[in-house]
């Protein structure tokens, strides 16, 4: 999942940051994949509240 293409610069923090970031895209991604239609079925996926699910998909620029 996280290659040669990441980005490894900068503390540790940082590239934890960022690999947090890239791993809630690909598991959003991967909900919405596989429920297209139904919501709920998205967030139990993530095992996420409505509000918390929101705020993630608008941070990580997923917005349609």
């Amino acid at each position: 999942m996280l290659g040669r293409n990441f980005d490894w610069g900068g503390t540790l923090q940082d590239v934890g940051d960022r690999a947090v970031n890239h791993v809630e895209r690909f598991k959003i991604e991967e909900a919405f994949e596989v429920s297209e239609v139904e919501q709920n079925a998205r967030r139990e996926l993530l095992a996420l509240s409505y509000k918390t699910l929101l705020n993630k998909i608008r941070l990580l620029g997923l917005e349609n």
